[in-house]
């Protein structure tokens, strides 16, 4: 897939520097919903967009074409997992780009027709790089109150924290 509207050179001009780095995904009613980790808005706000594809796009068609959805102002974060529970949740997890930042997640809900934009949605800090690593994937438990992270090996500064699994609370609780 490609994005329209990334122009006809995809390529990054440097380290960090994209606004389409595509590392979350969930899969509700048959449309793969794209979340983009958006490096342009480091420092003001953190923003990411929200892009369509057809759970039936055809693997042949290495072209087929993202459909813009939405764009989610000042999330608070750079997104790099996210989750549903049934038609009830969607959860998206990332983190602070500032040194030692805060670990965050987002949790929408009671949004009608998939449009995450329609419902409530809250945010909790649920840690720091110092405590959780760099994080990277999200998956909710046996119940939308609990769930999973995962984060790479983490070095900043003489602080070393390895890959891990960490069963966390979603919710706030």
């Amino acid at each position: 897939f490609y994005y329209p509207e990334q122009g006809a050179d995809p390529h990054p001009t440097g380290s960090n520097s994209t606004a389409f780095d595509c590392e979350a995904i969930v899969v509700m009613n048959n449309t793969i919903h794209l979340f983009t980790k958006d490096w342009t808005s480091v420092g003001s706000g953190y923003e990411s967009s929200e892009y369509l594809l057809p759970n039936n796009a055809h693997p042949e068609n290495s072209k087929y074409p993202a459909q813009f959805l939405t764009r989610h102002k000042n999330l608070g974060f750079l997104v790099t997992g996210a989750d549903r529970w049934n038609s009830e949740y969607v959860i998206l997890l990332g983190y602070q780009y500032e040194a030692m930042g805060a670990i965050c997640i987002r949790l929408f809900s009671d949004f009608i027709n998939d449009d995450l934009s329609t419902g409530k949605n809250d945010a909790f800090v649920i840690g720091s790089a110092l405590n959780l690593g760099q994080v990277e994937a999200v998956c909710f438990g046996n119940s939308p109150g609990e769930g999973y992270i995962t984060n790479e090996e983490f070095n900043y500064n003489n602080v070393s924290y390895p890959a891990q699994l960490k069963s966390v609370q979603l919710m706030g609780e």
